[in-house]
């Protein structure tokens, strides 16, 4: 009997193990089950594609005819992204449609370049399907971008007849018909001079400033360097007062309370400032403070540059009415076939500057962002 009991006893305790093995199991496998609709791919090629990349620059148009719509697609491994942000870094935003497609408007007045980014892949899809984490980051870091410049034409290149190792290209920078190259202008006119201490030694370090019109405007010097030089630039107005300042390290220094000073229309200044040996005010009257009319301007130019190494010097006029321009560049260079940009120039010169002017590369500014750049002239 009690042989029969262990029997029975261990007979049930295997029932059961084999009963919790089972129901263990059945989870197991409701756990495996697949749960997600998302689509991770392991090559990944993501890509913004546009209908038109550049575009020729043109006048402003009342109409707004200058503003022009440009198509595109954001796609991955071939197939379009639905759903996903696209657009100008910081600035207007498209949802691509159920093709992948998105539209936006162009500005072609003005000569620039504009990076087009994804922003936001959080609702985007693959034929119905959520991104994984690899199709994502993938989308966010595709770019392309839309160009707009005056389009280069080479008209002829010959040797330089002062140097046979140079090469003269002319060229031109084509403008709608009608229209006409910007001008170069004079920006700004200048307010230079030094800073001395009161035993008439250069103050480096020195930032000049003015305000005018009881604050509203105001402009300040870069620091001023060991000669106790600076350079500020301003746009003068007839019968304006000024508040001068000098600020070196904490101290402010200004001219004595009620007192204004006035610079003269259309020139610029130097100015030679001498500081206190104690106190804060500066006497305003020679030897301490002394000004003269002087020499020389800031000037304003859309300006045309060349992509090559900066080590690699070069001189280039400044384009005419009708956008003609002459290159002179080492042949050696020349022959690498290098790319042109656009983007302005600020320019202070003692001497006018006008249309025609050489300029060497060295005053002609990097491209920025927003410049357009990689630019392949055409030939005739």
């Amino acid at each position: 009997m009690r042989r029969r009991l262990t029997l029975l006893l261990l007979t049930s305790i295997v029932a059961a193990s084999m009963l919790l093995a089972g129901c263990t199991d059945n989870n197991n496998n409701a756990e495996q089950a697949p749960t997600t609709t998302t689509t991770e791919q392991t090559s990944t090629q993501a890509s913004i594609e546009l209908e038109q990349t550049a575009f020729p620059l043109i006048a402003w148009k009342m109409d707004n005819s200058h503003l022009i719509p440009v198509k595109g697609k954001v796609l991955s491994d071939g197939k379009p992204v639905v759903g996903v942000e696209v657009g100008i870094t910081g600035k207007r935003m498209m949802t691509t449609d159920e093709n992948g497609s998105f539209e936006l408007l162009v500005d072609q007045s003005i000569p620039q370049s504009i990076p087009l980014q994804i922003s936001s892949t959080e609702q985007a899809t693959i034929d119905g399907k959520a991104l994984g984490s690899s199709a994502q980051e993938k989308l966010k870091v595709a770019v392309s971008h839309i160009d707009v410049y005056y389009p280069i034409q080479i008209t002829e290149v010959k040797a330089d007849s002062s140097n046979p190792e140079k090469v003269e290209v002319h060229a031109r920078a084509k403008v709608e018909e009608g229209q006409t190259f910007p001008k170069i202008s004079l920006d700004k006119y200048a307010i230079q001079g030094t800073v001395k201490d009161a035993n008439g030694n250069p103050v480096e370090g020195a930032m000049v400033s003015i305000i005018r019109d009881n604050g509203e405007g105001f402009s300040r010097s870069q620091p001023s360097n060991a000669k106790g030089e600076y350079r500020l630039f301003y746009s003068p107005e007839e019968d304006e007062d000024l508040i001068l300042n000098v600020h070196v390290g904490e101290t402010r220094y200004t001219l004595p309370e009620n007192k204004v000073y006035r610079f003269p229309d259309e020139t610029s200044v130097n100015t030679d400032i001498t500081l206190p040996e104690t106190g804060t005010v500066i006497t305003d009257k020679p030897p301490t403070l002394v000004s003269k009319a002087a020499k020389g301007a800031q000037y304003w130019a859309q300006v045309i540059g060349l992509s090559v190494d900066p080590s690699v010097e070069y001189t280039i006029s400044l384009p005419q009415e009708d956008g003609s321009f002459v290159l002179k560049i080492d042949k050696a260079e020349w022959d690498k076939s290098p790319k042109f940009y656009q983007t302005q120039m600020r320019h202070f010169s003692e001497t006018e500057m006008k249309e025609g002017d050489f300029i060497p590369s060295t005053w002609i500014p990097a491209p920025s962002k927003g410049d357009p750049a990689g630019i392949a002239p055409q030939s005739l």
